[in-house]
């Protein structure tokens, strides 16, 4: 299945790989992330947001 991609989100894309990121703590230390680590941040990142959604249900169904 070959989907068409417009140009600006090529563009996007490009512009998203080609930036170099950086984890900052919250005593200011930054540590570099290399390319190789953006996917498990993701995995990191949706794990936390799955988690912060049952919370979230959980206090809902305590108020009812």
């Amino acid at each position: 299945m070959n989907k068409k991609i417009s140009k600006e989100s090529k563009e996007l894309l490009k512009d998203l790989y080609s930036q170099d990121y950086h984890f900052t703590t919250p005593e200011g230390k930054t540590f570099p992330i290399p390319k190789s680590g953006t996917l498990g941040l993701l995995a990191l990142g949706y794990q936390g947001l799955i988690a912060w959604r049952k919370q979230k249900s959980n206090a809902s169904i305590v108020k009812q």
